[in-house]
């Protein structure tokens, strides 16, 4: 082989190394860091108004929010600087009420009201912890946006010694 040929291998071979390198160390910022959550604390007026009460980040676990939720919910999701979403779910708004069933002799029969919806005058969230992330912003069933957190600020919680 010339030393061209050579040298030629060699450029491609490095340049493969960084790509694959480079892809890597991307998709690492677009995963959860483990065991440490985002607490969120969100009043809720019963218009539906969202404030914030507590924003911090905590070691702990957090739910995955993928419960499907037919009525009386927001969507969330967390986007990085450039509106990637990073991570997104459905959180329940209301307390739901079914009415009672009505038990007859042979058979249940289910009363032909509807539930009742009140709603949460507090939530609280365990979501998942982004190195990259910059917000939250929560959706209603419409896809309106009702409110949205700034989330560039947190940074890892300290260890807890025991």
């Amino acid at each position: 082989m010339t030393k061209s040929k050579i040298i030629l291998a060699l450029t491609t071979v490095l340049v493969l190394a960084l790509l694959t390198i480079t892809y890597f160390i991307s998709q690492a910022k677009n995963k959860p860091v483990s065991q440490t959550a985002v607490k969120v604390v969100l009043g809720q007026t019963p218009d539906y108004r969202l404030s914030l009460k507590v924003l911090s980040s905590e070691q702990a676990y957090f739910s995955d929010y993928k419960l499907v939720i037919p009525y009386g919910y927001y969507n969330l999701k967390i986007l990085d600087a450039k509106e990637n979403e990073l991570f997104s779910g459905r959180v329940g708004k209301n307390k739901v009420s079914f009415p009672p069933d009505e038990i007859g002799s042979e058979e249940t029969v289910i009363s032909s009201t509807g539930a009742s919806l009140e709603p949460l005058q507090e939530m609280t969230l365990y979501l998942p912890f982004f190195t990259a992330a910059e917000k939250i912003v929560f959706y209603d069933e419409n896809n309106l946006e009702k409110f949205q957190i700034d989330v560039s600020k947190l940074s890892l919680p300290k260890e807890k010694s025991y």
